[in-house]
């Protein structure tokens, strides 16, 4: 591995993965594990790596897929009988997100739900790519998003409508 390239994206970047990993996983210790894991695994792959934006977003990218290979593995521990362990519901509010309306908000939220709002609205990936991202059908996305925009307006208020949503009307059809 560079060390010197992995020193210049920690002083470049390092606030913004954090940041990126505690909004998919709510935690700070589980995020600065899972950027650790993603630097590993992309250093590991990519041993000349001088662009450091280059390098963030392949690291963001790495962090999408080990958290969401997580949650998969996670959920089928909880398929099989001999499992006692079982989703919580939503997570209970570390220190760090009683600190913002915003942050206490995504910590209701379960997993799955709080990883399809992450890569809804600051990935901006669309209904299709989070289904693909997440290996999951497009119905099920549908469900996790609307769980979590109900939630998220139960706690924060009414939300602006996506663009994704707004009707379109004909200008031509106006009278």
């Amino acid at each position: 591995m560079d060390d010197d390239a992995i020193g210049r994206l920690l002083d470049v970047a390092a606030g913004r993965l954090a940041a990126y990993g505690y909004l998919l996983t709510g935690s700070q210790p589980a995020s600065g594990a899972l950027v650790q894991d993603a630097i590993v695994k992309v250093f590991v792959r990519h041993r000349r790596l001088d662009d450091t934006i280059v390098a963030e977003g392949l690291v963001r990218a790495a962090m999408r897929t080990i958290h969401l290979a997580q949650l998969r593995k996670a959920a089928s521990w909880r398929a099989k009988p001999q499992s006692a362990a079982r989703q919580a519901e939503p997570t209970q509010p570390p220190d760090l997100a009683a600190q913002s309306p915003v942050g206490h908000a995504l910590a209701l939220l379960p997993a799955q739900e709080r990883a399809a709002i992450t890569l809804r609205h600051h990935d901006h990936l669309q209904r299709q790519e989070i289904a693909a991202a997440m290996r999951v059908p497009e119905g099920v996305v549908d469900g996790l998003l609307s769980r979590a925009h109900a939630t998220l307006e139960r706690t924060l208020g009414e939300i602006a409508p996506e663009l994704d949503q707004i009707p379109i009307v004909d200008a031509r059809r106006r009278g």
